[in-house]
């Protein structure tokens, strides 16, 4: 566990879910940077800022920075600021729930988020600027490429390979072996079947080809 401050970029649902998590596993938070105004008790006590600049004030060897803008289909206001961070030379700290049944045979890239109730299998390699959600299930020796995101429920069985930034909506369940494309998304409920190629969506509990 990384035991920096942490800078949360980002305060709307999905930075309150991480912030529990970095309460829960008693890591201190530094500060959190966002134009709109957090809103809950989670947030009490934490010191606000509004503008994207104030990063400046937090150094970069003391502090690890969080993004904590929750992934999207359309993820480039994410990665662009994931590109800003490291044009800056911050470091990313991963968001691992304690709730979470992570295998130490997992290999986890940076700025990583597993949230709770999600079990990651030996074997399984998760790329950088991965968020596992709540519940997700990843089978043994699956890989998940960068800036993809596994929404809640969804289950990997073994072996399954997901590309780069794929969206892998809730519920939906990969069968094994399963590759599928980078920039894919699949959607709720899907069941994959087979492997699905670059730029493809899938939606619907019988897996349609849009």
């Amino acid at each position: 566990m990384n035991n920096r401050p942490i800078v949360l970029l980002g305060g709307g649902g999905h930075a309150s879910v991480l912030t529990d998590i970095l309460r829960e596993n008693k890591q201190a938070i530094a500060g959190v940077i966002s134009p709109a105004r957090p809103s809950g008790a989670i947030f009490s006590g934490i010191k606000l800022y509004k503008h994207d600049d104030d990063l400046a004030m937090f150094s970069v060897k003391q502090h690890g920075v969080v993004v904590a803008i929750g992934p999207q289909l359309d993820d480039r206001k994410r990665i662009n600021i994931i590109d800003k961070v490291v044009a800056k030379g911050y470091t990313f700290t991963n968001v691992l729930s304690l709730r979470a049944i992570i295998s130490h045979y997992a290999l986890l890239g940076l700025g990583v988020q597993i949230l709770p109730g999600a079990i990651i299998n030996a074997g399984v390699i998760v790329g950088q600027h991965v968020v596992i959600n709540t519940r997700v299930v990843i089978e043994h020796d699956c890989k998940i490429g960068d800036f993809s995101h596994i929404a809640p429920g969804a289950v990997l069985c073994g072996g399954v390979s997901v590309a780069k930034h794929v969206f892998i909506g809730a519920g939906a369940v990969v069968l094994p072996g399963v590759n599928i494309g980078n920039n894919s998304i699949i959607g709720a409920n899907a069941l994959v079947d087979k492997d699905i190629p670059d730029n493809t969506t899938l939606y619907g509990c019988r897996g349609k080809i849009k």
